[in-house]
């Protein structure tokens, strides 16, 4: 054997060992889930992963639906223009409505980034519309919502007779529609809640459980009704989520 292949076969020894209990110290139980990461970036999300991300509940005003008085929260940001917004849409509120979650939720329904970057847009007519049948009847915004996306398929719409015939009056319905600027103000302000929270695109949202820190996990377009139950009870628990 050559003079110093010892120390350098030891040195590699060491060196291996390091890297193998540095890797096991960021890996926690249950669920699979990595350790949280403290970082504020975007997040695209997975099935199974469980990031910390300190966005709170710190969001603006929003469409609500589901329990009063919640004890998990579901944010959904939506591109009303967006078959796979619609299809998550479905999915959050057929949930909510069957109990299937097993938790006291509400859903937040927001407008992802983009939803008015061109104002004659259909997209952006559609969030107008549905977020002044919601100032102008409050509480129905969640069925106007699902008046929009159900009109995707249609190719002659008229979403505002659509939206109407909720029970809003039209003439009012149209002006608010053209002139209202706190709604305005309120889609601009959507968009900024998703850049903050790094979301670049719809569907998009995350669960929360408030606390202290809160427990939070991102979602995107592979949400399904099973895995937000699964989603929901591994915050609930504890298991996503580990302080160092």
């Amino acid at each position: 054997m050559r003079r110093g292949s010892v120390p350098l076969l030891m040195m590699n020894v060491v060196l291996i060992t390091l890297a193998v209990l540095m890797l096991a110290r960021t890996r926690v139980g249950g669920a699979g889930c990595e350790k949280p990461k403290r970082r504020e970036e975007t997040c695209v999300g997975e099935p199974g992963e469980c990031p910390e991300i300190r966005v709170g509940l710190a969001l603006p005003e929003a469409i609500r639906f589901g329990a009063a008085a919640p004890t998990v929260s579901i944010a959904l940001f939506i591109d009303l223009g967006s078959v796979s917004s619609r299809q998550i849409f479905q999915r959050v509120t057929r949930a909510l409505g069957a109990g299937t979650i097993g938790r006291a939720t509400e859903l937040r329904v927001l407008h992802a980034p983009g939803a008015c970057d061109i104002r004659e847009a259909e997209r952006c007519t559609a969030a107008l519309t549905v977020e002044c049948a919601e100032r102008l009847a409050p509480g129905i915004g969640i069925r106007a919502i699902g008046v929009a996306f159900d009109q995707q398929w249609r190719p002659e719409r008229d979403l505002l007779a659509g939206v109407a015939g909720l029970g809003v009056e039209v003439t009012a319905l149209r002006s608010c529609v053209a002139t209202e600027r706190e709604v305005d103000a309120r889609l601009a302000a959507h968009a900024e809640a998703a850049r903050r929270h790094g979301f670049v695109e719809a569907p998009a949202g995350f669960v929360v459980v408030p606390g202290s820190p809160p427990r939070i996990s991102p979602f995107g377009a592979w949400l399904t009704e099973a895995s937000l139950r699964s989603l929901t009870e591994c915050l609930v628990d504890g298991r996503c989520q580990e302080e160092p």
